[in-house]
């Protein structure tokens, strides 16, 4: 049975509350990822900032001519997040459930990293592959 801490990305960088807006959007659109983790000074998770919210910002900023906003502004506060030994399959479950693609993944408070719906998809289909070969 495969656990979230088998297919977390370690290798992203969260953003920072006081991130302008552009700079974030450079950083998700580099991520490959529909959204990014939020933390504060002392690295711990305070929100996360999807494509969605920036999108939605970036219209109105334009029209108001206001790009002035940070992260902190435009942030969820309070994500949902996963631990590093919750199974796949219960990630998969809580997927259907709740509306994010992206879940940061905390241990002890510590951001490690995350877990995308592409990246949950990837590992149920190795898991059906290697029971249907078995």
């Amino acid at each position: 049975m495969k656990v979230v801490k088998d297919i977390v990305r370690r290798n992203i960088t969260p953003l920072p509350t006081e991130l302008y807006l552009a700079e974030a959007v450079e950083r998700i659109l580099a991520s490959g990822l529909t959204g990014l983790p939020v933390i504060d000074d002392d690295g711990k998770l305070v929100g996360f900032l999807s494509e969605q919210d920036c999108i939605a910002q970036m219209l109105s900023g334009t029209y108001h001519s206001d790009n002035r906003k940070v992260v902190a502004d435009l942030m969820h506060g309070e994500p949902l997040f996963v631990t590093p030994e919750e199974s796949v399959i219960d990630v998969a479950q809580r997927m259907q459930i709740n509306k994010p693609k992206v879940y940061p993944v905390i241990q002890d408070d510590e951001l490690l990293g995350v877990i995308s719906r592409q990246d949950v998809l990837k590992a149920l289909s190795e898991m059906i592959k290697s029971v249907s070969f078995a």
